[in-house]
């Protein structure tokens, strides 16, 4: 097993946390491991690769979950007809932020955050401007098997940590409080 396979297992808690943090400064640094399609079959074998820089207004997720759903199974397997190999799915992200670009104020190291289907848009149209990100004009960026800005092809959640534009990120505290309060006013 390799260490990204051992990390989680130890008992001590301390220890642990401590191996996490080496692995997630490694994958910062370098490269990054997921789970990727090369072909039509769909099948996600191990994949190294190394993610875009983060530009000023960015934030690296270090992942701990990400769900699946239909996108993640059918995608892989081409059933659009627009997949581009190796395919690294996952749109459906958890984590805590390991880093921040210097000019992102609403989320600091440790945050627990998400991220949804978009990692970037242009943020220059009407619709970016109004925080309308998913109707960009010039098209939002899809958290894998998309171009990016930089001409890169995004690769998705099923991996080690992500790159994403701020205004795509959200606290995972926000979203974990709005159920418990429908809840409690339901009581």
């Amino acid at each position: 097993m390799d260490r990204l396979g051992e990390v989680g297992r130890s008992n001590d808690n301390r220890t642990d946390w401590a191996e996490r943090a080496a692995v997630a400064t490694l994958s910062v640094n370098g490269n990054c491991l997921g789970w990727a399609a090369t072909d039509e079959s769909g099948v996600l074998s191990p994949y190294k690769f190394t993610r875009r820089d983060l530009r000023n207004d960015d934030v690296s997720i270090r992942i701990t979950h990400c769900g699946i759903c239909y996108a993640d199974v059918g995608f892989p397997r081409n059933k659009d007809g627009n997949a581009k190999y190796p395919m690294v799915p996952g749109h459906e992200i958890a984590g805590i932020v390991q880093e921040v670009g210097p000019n992102v104020h609403g989320f600091k190291v440790g945050d627990h955050v998400g991220v949804g289907i978009f990692v970037n848009s242009c943020r220059d149209c009407d619709y970016c401007r109004d925080g309308q990100e998913i109707s960009c004009e010039k098209g939002a960026v899809l958290t894998y098997n998309h171009v990016d800005a930089d001409g890169t092809i995004t690769k998705g959640g099923f991996s080690s940590y992500i790159v994403a534009h701020e205004r795509l990120v959200f606290s995972m505290s926000n979203v974990m409080c709005q159920p418990v309060l429908l809840y409690h006013h339901l009581l």
